[in-house]
């Protein structure tokens, strides 16, 4: 059974544009046997099986789409949407306001 490191490394330098022919060449310098660096390559090319079940966790509905849109928010997104419902709060008292001089539509 092949090291998990040496999968890693082969998606790692699969997904960098590197050739198999260089994956295994690094692999051989490190140690491993062309069988090894050959299973490794394929196990790396294959979809990873651990990724399933997280997605199914996760959920396929449009609520898990808007979880996964806000958890990529960096703070100036959030900042954002506070600045945004903070201008409706805004919007909506002035369109309340009781007296005339407060309404600015």
């Amino acid at each position: 059974m092949i090291d998990s490191s040496a999968i890693e490394y082969a998606r790692k330098g699969l997904n960098d544009g590197f050739s198999e022919a260089e994956i295994k060449k690094e692999l051989a310098k490190s140690g491993w046997s062309d069988s090894d660096a050959s299973e490794a390559i394929e196990r790396a090319k294959s979809p990873s099986k651990k990724k399933e079940p997280e997605s199914k966790e996760a959920g396929t509905g449009p609520l898990a789409a808007i979880l996964t849109i806000l958890k990529s928010f960096t703070w100036a997104g959030w900042l954002g949407v506070v600045m945004l419902i903070l201008g409706l709060i805004v919007l909506l008292w002035a369109l309340t306001a009781p007296c005339e001089h407060c309404i600015i539509l």
